[in-house]
């Protein structure tokens, strides 16, 4: 009986042309341009890991990237040799909840705008 309803669901979908497609939500342009930012002016290109970054992968495939709905919510680069400074445009990531960033060669000072993250909690 089990094989029978399998052959009927398969047979009804291949009969109606049904077709499932699953696609990754996209991450707001914002949110995609403040990461780009902060790649480029860390040298992205020399960190530790940097797996899927400024890739055509979803940016919730990005190495230590969060993303829930549409936005960033956490990015977690914590000792991966980040080296430059932390760009002004990290403030537009609002929905930023943990911002890790430790153990790197990070220099300058911190971007007012950081002040724009009401949400974060960890820092």
């Amino acid at each position: 009986m089990k094989t029978k309803s399998i052959l009927f669901c398969l047979a009804f979908a291949l009969c109606t042309n049904t077709c499932i497609n699953v696609y990754a939500q996209a991450v707001n342009k914002q949110d995609s341009l403040a990461l780009v930012d902060l790649y480029n002016s860390t040298n992205g290109l020399n960190w530790e890991v940097n797996s899927n970054w400024l890739t055509n992968h979803p940016v919730n495939t990005w190495y230590r990237i969060t993303v829930t709905g549409t936005t960033v919510t956490e990015i977690n680069l914590n000792v991966n040799n980040l080296n430059g400074s932390i760009p002004s445009s990290i403030g537009n990531l609002v929905n930023l909840k943990n911002l890790y960033l430790s153990l790197n060669q990070l220099s300058g000072s911190i971007p007012s705008s950081i002040g724009n993250l009401v949400n974060i909690t960890r820092f």
